[in-house]
């Protein structure tokens, strides 16, 4: 970033590439947007290269939104979009930093980071055109990490950011509903850590409540508004309970 010198800068992983058709398509949305600081498209899993995975990208002309529809949308995970391979003003993105380090482990969050704060605008521009296909495989650190002070600082760090964010007068009325779905995908992808780790405790479970949920009545809402952290949550406290059965097998014998 340091070193570029075009109009626009994004990244691109190692291990994940671009459509065929996305630059075409980000210049034509950039060009019909000429007062945007940025472009956000949207991504696809695959599991390897592969000329049917580059073809099958779909979608239609870019759109804004409103900063507040766009974070309630992306918090529910209409938009998948990965901050990291937006489009941006390359003034306007080292005047940010880049990509910034959240927490003390892999920074988890740092590319979600850059999605939230685009909404500092009023309007958020989006290509729902899969354009970046992001190779899932066994060595990604976020499918595999089990470290949950990689998270727990991060998250820490990213919820902060949120949460100044929201004070901005286009998000203020909104406040309180969106930082109830931003904590709902923390606490879900903390527990998903929890369940790939052989060593969590029920401190950790507190811990991981007590910093997301501002107070037990507020638990069960969050259950009920998602699915899949109720899923998770489940199977975690099956496993908790199975291995406590096992340690208590073990000083039987």
């Amino acid at each position: 970033l340091e070193q570029a010198n075009g109009t626009y800068f994004t990244w691109l992983a190692d291990d994940d590439f671009l459509h065929r058709e996305a630059l075409g398509r980000a210049a034509v949305a950039l060009r019909a947007h000429p007062s945007a600081r940025s472009l956000l498209p949207y991504y696809h899993f695959v599991q390897k290269f592969a000329d049917g995975d580059r073809t099958a990208a779909g979608g239609g002309p870019a759109f804004s939104l409103p900063a507040a529809d766009f974070l309630d949308q992306y918090w529910k995970g209409v938009h998948p979009i990965a901050g990291c391979y937006g489009f941006f003003r390359t003034p306007y993105l080292r005047s940010k930093g880049g990509i910034r380090q959240l927490g003390s482990g892999f920074s988890p969050y740092s590319d979600n980071m850059l999605s939230v704060e685009e909404a500092r605008a009023p309007e958020v521009l989006v290509l729902p055109f899969h354009g970046v296909f992001i190779r899932r495989h066994e060595g990604s650190i976020s499918s595999v990490s089990t470290d949950l002070e990689a998270y727990r600082s991060a998250q820490r760090d990213y919820l902060g950011i949120c949460s100044e964010v929201l004070t901005l007068p286009h998000l203020r009325m909104h406040s309180v509903r969106l930082q109830r779905l931003v904590k709902r995908v923390c606490l879900y992808d903390f527990f998903s850590v929890l369940q790939r780790s052989e060593h969590f405790s029920g401190h950790d479970i507190l811990l991981a409540w007590r910093r997301l949920v501002p107070s037990p009545m507020d638990f069960p809402g969050f259950l009920l508004g998602n699915w899949q952290t109720a899923k998770v949550c489940v199977r975690l406290a099956l496993a908790r309970w199975k291995m406590r059965f096992r340690d208590k097998q073990l000083k039987v014998a």
